[in-house]
C-alpha cells in the first residue's frame, strides 16, 4: 500500500475536486466589490483550501478539511497580476477587496501557470513581496520584484506603487574613482569598507550609478626608489597607475619606498600587499630563505636581513625572539598552503589564492591574543619600531582599518 502524507492527500483530493466539480479550465473568479461570503474556497494554482468565516479567511490543513466533512471548495476570487516590466506572475486573492491586509499573494510558477490555462496577468503598480530600496550613494529608487527582477523606478512607476517608502541603505552603496575605471560595492561607507565590483556584479545590481570619489579610505601613493612607476595602494585596490591617472588626481607626492637590503622587487611584479593575482605568487620557493631564529619557517631572501635586525631589536627589549606565530602558514605560503588557509578561514579575511602577500614571502603573522593585540605593550612596540626594518602594519589592518588584523605585518621595502 502506498503511503501518502496529509499534504499530498489534500493536493490529490483537491485535484479531483477541481477536475470533476469545478472543471480543469475553470476561469478565475473576478474580484467582487464586497467581501467574500462565508464558505470554503480553493486557490486553483496552489491547491490551498481556505475557510472564510465571519469575514476572515483562514488556511485549512488536511485534517481540518476532513473534520469539516470534506466540503467541495468554491473557486477563490483569485486574479493573476504582474509588473509590465517583469515576466514574473503573481496571484492575489482578494478576500475583502477594500482591505489589502486580507489578501493572499502567491508567486505563480511556469507549470502552475500552464496548468490553469496560461492566464494573461494584469499589469499592476504593486506586487506584494517586492522590495523597494535606495542606496546612500545616489537618489535612484529601486525595486526587486518577487521573481528577482531588478528595476530602477521611473517617477510614474513609483507613483503607481503609492510612493512606497524605500528602505534607505544609509551606510551602503557604490563608489567609483574619478580618475580610474574601478567601481566598488561599499558595505560600510563610514569606515570605507567594501569590495571591488566587476562588470558581472555591477550588472547583477542593475548598473547602479556610483558616487564619484577621488580616493578610498586608508590609501596612499607609493613609488619604489629603484622605479619610476607610481602605485595606488589601498585595501580594495592596489595597482600601478598611469601618468594620466596620477595627473587627474592632482599629482600627489608618493611615499618613496627604499630598495630592499638584498635586491629590489622584480620589475613587473605588483606590490606584495597589492592583492593582485599573479600566477607566480606562492610558486617562488627558490627565492625563500630559512629564518635563522625560527628554522621551521621561511621568508623572501630580500627581507631576511631586515627581519633579523628587527628580531635583534625586539630581543634587546623583551629578551625573546619576535613572537611570530608557530602556525605553519604564518610566513611564506605556497598556493597549496593558501588554499588550505582559505578553506579553513574563508574570504574576505583571507586573500584569494594567488593574491596573498604571504605568497610572496613578504608577510608575517605574529601571535594573537590580548598580550599582542591593539594597545598592548608588545603590539605598540612592533608597530612603532617595525617600519625602521621595513615591516609595517598597513592602514587597512589597523584599529580603524577594514580588516583590523593586528597580527599581520607586511614588508614594504
Amino acid at each position: 500500500m502506498v503511503r501518502t502524507s496529509p499534504r499530498h492527500r489534500l493536493a490529490l483530493v483537491l485535484a479531483l475536486v477541481l477536475a470533476g466539480t469545478l472543471g480543469l479550465a475553470l476561469p478565475t473568479a473576478p474580484a467582487s466589490a464586497v467581501p467574500v461570503a462565508d464558505g470554503v474556497y480553493a486557490i486553483e494554482h496552489t491547491g490551498e483550501i481556505y475557510r472564510v468565516s465571519a469575514g476572515t479567511a483562514r488556511h485549512l490543513t488536511y485534517s481540518e478539511w476532513v473534520d469539516l466533512g470534506r466540503p467541495s471548495p468554491q473557486p477563490a476570487p483569485t486574479s493573476y497580476v504582474g509588473y509590465a516590466w517583469s515576466t514574473g506572475i503573481s496571484s492575489v486573492t482578494r478576500w475583502d477587496p477594500d482591505v489589502p491586509a486580507s489578501w493572499t499573494w502567491r508567486q505563480v510558477g511556469y507549470d502552475a501557470w500552464v496548468r490553469v490555462g496560461r492566464p494573461s496577468p494584469a499589469a499592476v503598480g504593486w506586487v506584494e513581496g517586492s522590495y523597494v530600496y535606495r542606496w546612500a550613494t545616489n537618489d535612484q529608487i529601486g525595486v526587486i520584484a518577487p521573481d528577482g527582477t531588478y528595476r530602477w523606478l521611473t517617477p510614474a512607476e513609483w507613483a503607481a506603487m503609492g510612493h512606497r517608502a524605500p528602505d534607505v541603505r544609509r551606510n551602503e552603496g557604490f563608489v567609483s574613482l574619478t580618475w580610474g575605471p574601478e567601481i566598488f560595492r561599499m558595505t560600510d561607507l563610514a569606515s570605507g569598507r567594501g569590495e571591488p565590483l566587476d562588470y558581472a556584479g555591477w550588472r547583477r545590481e542593475n548598473f547602479p550609478t556610483p558616487r564619484p570619489v577621488t580616493a578610498l579610505a586608508d590609501h596612499r601613493y607609493e613609488r619604489y626608489s629603484t622605479q619610476s612607476s607610481i602605485w595606488y595602494a589601498g585595501p580594495m585596490v592596489q595597482r600601478e597607475i598611469s601618468h594620466a591617472e596620477w595627473s587627474a588626481v592632482g599629482r600627489p607626492a608618493p611615499t618613496v619606498l627604499p630598495a630592499g637590503a638584498s635586491s629590489p622587487w622584480p620589475a613587473g611584479r605588483p606590490a606584495p600587499y597589492s592583492g593582485q593575482y599573479r600566477a607566480e605568487n606562492g610558486r617562488i620557493d627558490g627565492e625563500m630563505c630559512v629564518i635563522p631564529f625560527m628554522p621551521t619557517h621561511r621568508i623572501h631572501c630580500r627581507a631576511l636581513n631586515d627581519l633579523v635586525g628587527f628580531n635583534r631589536a625586539y630581543s634587546a627589549r623583551f629578551g625573546t625572539d619576535l613572537p611570530i606565530d608557530d602556525w605553519r602558514y604564518s610566513t611564506y605560503r605556497t598556493q597549496a598552503d593558501q588554499q588550505v588557509v582559505l578553506d579553513t578561514i574563508t574570504a574576505p579575511i583571507v586573500a584569494a589564492v594567488g593574491t596573498s602577500p604571504h605568497g610572496w614571502g613578504l608577510a608575517i603573522d605574529f601571535l594573537e591574543g590580548p598580550r599582542y593585540g591593539f594597545g598592548s605593550t608588545i603590539h605598540t612596540w612592533l608597530r612603532t619600531n617595525g617600519p625602521a626594518y621595513g615591516w609595517e602594519l598597513m592602514p587597512w589592518h589597523r584599529e580603524d582599518g577594514r580588516y583590523k588584523e593586528y597580527w599581520h605585518f607586511d614588508y614594504v621595502r
